[in-house]
């Protein structure tokens, strides 16, 4: 019971700790993002998958892969500084706490992938931009999915499904309300929490070496 409204007496202290460490960690991703892809193209690096034995997928996810680890350092960083914080405070019950900041981890993650597919085809400016741009329409979708279904036409209630299932959803790695509250997660809705972006990053970094194979990066 102590612990518990120790937790409600600092919740403003961890929401406020919480959405800023989500948004350090995203603009973290989308900037070594960008200089990584910048980088690619101003050395006009290119795969030959057919002289060569490193295919275009293994190059795309090399790449992918070493920015990801740097994301999830970061991550782990502010798991650690999180941890002596609420052990000072003596916040005992915050490990739902630190399952959100692992969440935003793997939104960070799903989203540098989203930067990394649009470069096969775009600029890297505009991959940066236009990734920013899907992040922010992901966190919307839940709210935009129940709106046009109370209050529009079947048509545009096709439409806005298809743009919920086929567009990233950023909104799935939000569990704040609940980690805040200290409310359990059901088990089932975070197994595919963690799964969504797993598969989601595969499928984009296929996709998007269909696209790069023998063609600069971001060019």
């Amino acid at each position: 019971m102590l612990s518990f409204d120790i937790g409600v007496r600092y919740r403003l202290l961890e929401n406020t700790l919480l959405s800023s460490q989500c948004f350090l960690l995203h603009l973290f991703a989308w900037s070594f993002g960008f200089d990584v892809l910048k980088k690619n193209a101003a050395e006009k690096l290119y795969v030959l998958p057919f002289s060569t034995t490193l295919s275009a997928r293994s190059w795309l996810l090399g790449r992918f892969s070493g920015a990801a680890i740097l994301v999830v350092g970061m991550g782990l960083l502010f798991l650690l500084v999180n941890t002596v914080l609420f052990t000072a405070l003596k916040i005992e019950t915050f490990s739902v706490l630190m399952l959100q900041l692992l969440l935003y981890v793997a939104s960070a993650c799903l989203s540098l992938a989203v930067i990394f597919f649009l470069s096969c085809f775009l600029d890297v400016l505009s991959a940066l931009i236009y990734g920013v741009v899907l992040w922010i329409i992901g966190h919307g979708l839940d709210e935009l999915l129940l709106l046009t279904d109370q209050q529009f036409e079947p048509v545009v209630q096709l439409l806005v499904q298809c743009f919920y299932y086929l567009l990233p959803n950023f909104s799935f790695f939000d569990i704040s309300s609940q980690a805040l509250n200290r409310l359990p997660i059901e088990t089932g809705k975070l197994v595919f929490i963690l799964t969504y972006p797993l598969i989601y990053i595969v499928v984009l970094l296929d996709i998007g070496a269909a696209i790069f194979s023998r063609k600069p990066i971001g060019q």
